[in-house]
């Protein structure tokens, strides 16, 4: 009597995902100058004056003297010490891709677990992210990030431009008062140009 055996034929799923997360970041930084018209630390505690009442929050810890305000995906930073302002953006992206497979073997000839280990770990290098693919995601977060700044730069730049002409405004306020009695004062802003003027009598 003769006899053949079926051979033992089996099926296997095979799936790999990869997800990675790929960062960056630029800032552009703008010296602030300011003459001291009344004594530095009073003029200094009219300057977080006029930031706290624009929506700028003080930085923990660092005793009033750095200042932080957020706009869209652009923060910017006012350091007193330094005087300096500072305008950053920071991206991140994730490159994610998942792969399945079907696998068919005989048993007769290999081991399931074995091929399965196999099959897998060939897979999960098939889909990890490669070099190129990497700095071609950061050059388009570093595109985004130049014209981020670059559109948001003449509005940073009016605002800082405020501030320091209220600072200046404020601080002669207080220094005519001490030169005398003010008898007049009048204020305007004509074409982006402020105007501040004073009469006092000794």
């Amino acid at each position: 009597m003769y006899t053949s055996a079926m051979s033992q034929s089996y099926v296997i799923r095979v799936s790999a995902s990869v997800s990675e997360t790929v960062d960056a970041a630029d800032k552009r930084t703008k010296s602030l100058s300011l003459t001291e018209i009344v004594p530095c630390d009073e003029q200094q505690e009219i300057i977080r004056e006029e930031l706290r009442a624009r929506g700028w929050e003080e930085v923990e810890g660092s005793e009033g003297q750095v200042w932080e305000k957020t706009d869209g995906k652009v923060r910017q930073q006012i350091d007193l010490d330094a005087m300096t302002h500072e305008a950053k953006v920071e991206l991140q992206r994730k490159v994610e891709r998942e792969r399945v497979i079907t696998v068919r073997g005989d048993r007769d000839f290999e081991d399931p677990d074995a091929r399965r280990k196999k099959e897998q770990e060939s897979l999960q290098r098939s889909i990890e992210v490669t070099h190129e693919e990497r700095d071609e995601v950061q050059r388009t977060m570093q595109r985004e990030i130049a014209e981020t700044l670059e559109e948001s730069e003449q509005a940073r730049t009016e605002e800082v431009n405020e501030v320091i002409a209220a600072v200046y405004a404020e601080s002669l306020k207080r220094k005519a008062r001490r030169m005398g009695s003010v008898t007049e004062m009048r204020e305007s802003r004509e074409g982006g140009e402020f105007e501040l003027v004073i009469k006092i009598s000794e």
